[in-house]
């Protein structure tokens, strides 16, 4: 379960394993292995790739069963998922203002 929501997750956000790999100081090899269910990682490893993909230690080991599979970190997504607007590719500096922008009304609504 872990290697299957792990390559979900990692598909879902567009990386590939080598970039996963590299962004969590993994080896390739290393990635693969959690990914096919080969190896699982430690607890120090399994709490950096919870971080690196913006999901719960839950969700990862599959004890969060309520969790939809589609459910993505908004904020991650208009920062680096793939949409467009007007059939334009936001730039990254544009992805920044969207982001604060959306990030500034959550944060003012919240108060």
């Amino acid at each position: 379960m872990f290697g299957d929501r792990l390559r979900y997750i990692r598909k879902h956000q567009e990386f590939s394993q080598a970039e996963a790999a590299e962004a969590l100081g993994l080896s390739p090899v290393s990635y693969n292995r959690y990914e096919c269910g080969q190896r699982e990682p430690d607890f120090d490893t399994l709490r950096k790739i919870a971080q690196f993909f913006h999901v719960s230690l839950d969700y990862l080991l599959g004890n969060d069963e309520d969790a939809a599979e589609d459910i993505v970190d908004f904020s991650h997504f208009i920062l680096h998922g793939n949409y467009t607007i007007d059939a334009h590719f936001p730039e990254e500096h544009e992805r920044k203002m969207i982001h604060d922008l959306i990030r500034a009304v959550y944060d003012n609504q919240r108060k």
